[in-house]
């Protein structure tokens, strides 16, 4: 081959890369989605947000910072107003902290129109929107609409706004049901100022279907040492049981009581749990009172429990 020929070989071979390259390099510049970091919700209204409100399928679910409550969180549902339950406060500050964390937001349409909203579930009955506010003005409002294909990121937007694709770690709060939100423990801790059962000083314990109870306190546990197994027994036990469903303490309207536990602590505040047969459980229904409470306090809830659980409790009167 003569060098004019290798030349010319070589030459075609570059133009050809070239045009490879741009080519390619225009392609990929199509592919290339936009995208921006940002956060669902401004960090500075993290501290602010005094209410949140989830809605789908027409059900709103209002979150609400109690100030009767020393600003614990409560949640109700507009489809039964009545059931006023406590949040969950870590699962709470951990949706805010998600909400304010900064993450990618992938472009997906720049100018959705009603046709492209509704393929990605974000103008129909599936839809889930999430709305925040700093004593009663909106500082945020975000639509989710269905996952893409890998199941791992989800497809938002907000008002007027495109439509963008992002991380999906909202999942186990993108609900209207008030049991996904709210604190199940039979006893919501926060709202009664209680870190340990150190901080129980009297336990109250009747059985009204055998009449037999116990009345302990610190005082006698430390005096008797079964008394005090038992008081040790009952306030770490307590504070760990979770009930099930919840529900609307109208259930038990009408039927007869068959247990009752009753909670002090040093600072007066008190919780009394009381127990009522439910279809073929049980039926837990709270009544907290607390020494600063102030005029508007409406917690008004109840939970399901097993047997198991009911059977627990029981053999502490025996």
């Amino acid at each position: 081959m003569t060098e004019k020929k290798q030349i010319g070989i070589l030459a075609i071979l570059i133009v050809f890369t070239g045009l490879l390259c741009v080519f390619f390099g225009i392609r990929s510049g199509k592919s290339t989605p936009e995208r921006m970091s940002s956060a669902i919700l401004n960090n500075k209204y993290k501290d602010a947000v005094t209410k949140v409100e989830v809605s789908q399928h027409g059900e709103v679910l209002t979150l609400y910072k109690d100030v009767s409550l020393q600003g614990n969180w409560v949640g109700y549902s507009d489809s039964d107003p009545e059931l006023v339950f406590p949040v969950d406060p870590v699962s709470m500050e951990e949706f805010l902290q998600n909400s304010t964390d900064i993450r990618d937001f992938v472009l997906i349409s720049k100018n959705p129109d009603s046709q492209k909203l509704e393929s990605f579930n974000l103008l129909d009955s599936s839809e889930i929107t999430v709305n925040y506010y700093a004593d009663e003005s909106s500082v945020s409002s975000v639509t989710f609409g269905s996952n893409n294909y890998s199941g791992q990121k989800i497809y938002v937007t907000t008002p007027d706004s495109p439509i963008y694709e992002i991380h999906d770690d909202f999942f186990p709060w993108l609900t209207t049901a008030g049991k996904s939100w709210a604190n199940m423990n039979f006893v919501p801790k926060n709202i009664m100022g209680i870190t340990d059962a150190s901080d129980i000083q009297r336990i109250i314990v009747s059985s009204k279907a055998t009449g037999k109870g116990k009345n302990l306190t610190n005082a006698t546990a430390t005096a008797a040492a079964t008394e005090g197994e038992l008081f040790k027994e009952i306030a770490d036990k307590v504070l760990s049981l979770r009930g099930g469903a919840l529900i609307n303490p109208t259930v038990a309207e009408g039927v007869s009581e068959i247990f009752e536990l009753r909670l002090e602590t040093g600072n007066t505040n008190s919780v009394t749990l009381k127990v009522y047969p439910y279809k073929d459980s049980f039926v837990v229904i709270p009544t907290v009172f607390l020494n600063t409470v102030a005029e508007g306090y409406r917690l008004n809830y109840g939970f399901e429990i097993s047997t198991w659980t009911y059977n627990t409790m029981a053999q502490w009167v025996e």
